[in-house]
């Protein structure tokens, strides 16, 4: 390992262990779905830098199950905490669909048309941006530098 690529796995753990201590905090204090989505992807992403960190100076010397061509923990520690990123995007508009619902105003069909249209959004983004990772891992092969 190189002094570059030792600075920059400081700078890793430094950040993400400040990150994932604050999420940590956080999920003390809330119980909101999407706060305790956002904190799961935070410490999943910390977890995965402190993985692939031991893996990096030999403290670990993992069998790797392949799914794909890609191995099963690379999958998992680069989708799962976006996945957790993504679900509070997805879970304040159904929220606000159920409260527009619930609302007897002459705009309720105007606000329901205007959340559908923002989870559709969302949806698209999220399967655009898996086909950009999964292009990605799969012609560049990042998926070694785990």
């Amino acid at each position: 390992m190189t002094l570059a690529e030792t600075v920059v796995f400081i700078v890793k753990l430094v950040v993400g262990g400040a990150a994932a201590f604050c999420a940590v905090l956080l999920w003390a204090r809330t119980k909101d779905s999407a706060w305790m989505s956002v904190v799961a992807g935070t410490v999943v992403k910390y977890a995965g830098t402190v993985y692939s960190m031991m893996i990096e100076l030999g403290i670990l010397f993992p069998k790797e199950i392949i799914v794909f061509g890609i191995p099963v923990s690379t999958l998992v520690f680069t989708a799962v905490p976006d996945l957790f990123f993504v679900i509070p995007i997805a879970v304040v508009p159904i929220v606000l669909v159920i409260f527009a619902s619930a609302t007897n105003s002459q705009y309720r069909s105007i606000w329901m048309i205007i959340l559908c249209v923002i989870m559709l959004i969302t949806l698209c983004f999220f399967c655009f941006y898996s086909l950009a990772m999964f292009w990605l891992f799969t012609n560049k092969g990042y998926w070694t530098s785990f």
